[in-house]
């Protein structure tokens, strides 16, 4: 394991150096002025001193970031945990816990340049589209131009027109719309949440609606945008901008750890087994939604290392390159081939090592993003970047349960395992023997 680390202390020191120089000099050089006059440009000089002196511990100034490089990964290691984030290669923009904005330039992985910070409240989302920054941040939204990442330019701020206390946000943009989901609460009332749709062309042109109590934005499918907190799942629909609508979807499963949806299937991580460190990925088709119930049409069953002195419980779970990426906090990432959902197979487990020892009611703000072929993973110790395949095996075969076309017997071979489909279909690779269980 190598360690680097990179100092970017600049400035700081060659202006106090410089403004000293000229301090000096007003008492060792022959000045032509009176007494009275060398003390009132002392006393600017001594002003302006403080002045840049102070400037130069702002928001801006550029810190230590310490990397270590990893077998299957590059961790990147922040001056607090990372909780949201939004990838726009080569610049990282990440919320931190100890509220703030870093803007990380990541050209070299090897040496990660903070180039710009700011404050912001801990609950902060952020996303980034067509180089420009949006920033959700309580009751505000607010656009940068980073065309110059080092130098962000205040665009717009917009309120939201929220009066009701914020608990957190977040914020998808898709398609040139902006979806802002804000759970609000009082002490004497259950929370609750506001769906709000805007332009992403005039953002100030926004329809906000009230909704069931939801936190999290976990997938859109058209003109469904799908919302979540806790065991929770709802479905905001946005076909009729003037008439928004919600319901509530029975996953028919226990309450799901971590939830993503893609088109109209969604994938639920679960425990399972009895133990800590046993789960299993569940999918679920949602076509029924006018029932306002899922069906269950594939498990499979997976354990994460229990030698970490944590529960196996998962992060996060992203639906990229046809795969479920599957981030716990035991520090491994997990990937199923889902490119048929009905069939998903267990690809290979990355052990990146990095165990994220979180108290489990902030697991929910963790974030992992899938950019190409690399997982970006947000932890207490910082950004994880793993490198995983292009996609699912190419050369995987697919064979049929010839008996009759059987859904849901469990099966094994070397590499994968699962279930068959309602075709009674399963996949293996060229001269694997297939095990039915």
């Amino acid at each position: 394991m190598q360690r680097s680390i990179i100092r970017n202390d600049f400035g700081k020191y060659a202006v106090k150096a410089h403004a000293t120089k000229i301090i000096n000099g007003l008492f060792m050089k022959e000045l032509k002025v009176n007494q009275y006059k060398k003390l009132y440009i002392l006393g600017v000089m001594i002003g302006i001193y403080i002045f840049l002196l102070m400037g130069c511990n702002d928001d801006s100034e550029s810190e230590t970031i310490d990397t270590v490089i990893l077998d299957n990964g590059i961790l990147a290691f922040m001056s607090d945990d990372v909780r949201r984030f939004d990838i726009d290669r080569p610049i990282a923009y990440m919320v931190t816990k100890d509220a703030r904005l870093q803007l990380v330039y990541l050209s070299d992985l090897q040496k990660p340049k903070s180039i710009y910070r700011m404050q912001v409240n801990p609950q902060t989302d952020v996303c980034v589209d067509n180089q420009v920054l949006y920033i959700l941040q309580e009751n505000r939204l607010s656009l940068y131009d980073v065309r110059n990442p080092a130098k962000p330019i205040k665009k717009q701020d917009i309120d939201l027109e929220i009066t009701e206390p914020t608990i957190t946000g977040s914020i998808v943009f898709n398609e040139g719309r902006i979806f802002i989901l804000i759970l609000v609460g009082f002490d004497h009332g259950p929370p609750y949440s506001y769906f709000i749709l805007a332009d992403a062309v005039a953002p100030t042109r926004m329809i906000k609606y009230q909704m069931e109590n939801a936190d999290k934005i976990v997938g859109v499918d058209g003109d469904r945008v799908y919302t979540q907190r806790y065991g929770d799942l709802f479905v905001v629909d946005v076909s009729n901008p003037a008439h928004i609508q919600s319901s509530q979807i029975d996953l028919t499963s226990p309450d799901p750890l971590a939830v993503a949806v893609s088109g109209q299937t969604a994938y639920l991580v679960n425990r399972t087994g009895g133990t800590p460190h046993t789960l299993a990925l569940s999918v679920m088709d949602l076509n029924s939604l006018s029932e306002s119930f899922s069906k269950e049409i594939a498990r499979i069953p997976f354990a994460g290392r229990a030698d970490r002195g944590v529960s196996a419980y998962p992060k996060s779970i992203v639906i990229a390159n046809h795969m479920a990426y599957v981030a716990l906090i035991t520090g491994e990432l997990v990937l199923f081939d889902v490119s048929a959902p009905a069939a998903p197979m267990w690809i290979k487990t990355i052990d990146y090592g990095v165990v994220d020892a979180v108290e489990i009611t902030e697991i929910r703000y963790r974030r992992m993003l899938v950019k190409g072929t690399t997982a970006y993973i947000g932890g207490a110790d910082g950004l994880v970047m793993v490198d995983g395949p292009a996609g699912p095996d190419a050369d995987a075969l697919k064979g049929i349960f010839k008996d009759s076309p059987v859904k849901g017997i469990a099966y094994a071979t070397p590499t994968r395992n699962g279930t068959t489909d309602l075709h009674g279909a399963f996949y293996y690779k060229p001269g694997e023997a297939v095990q039915y269980q």
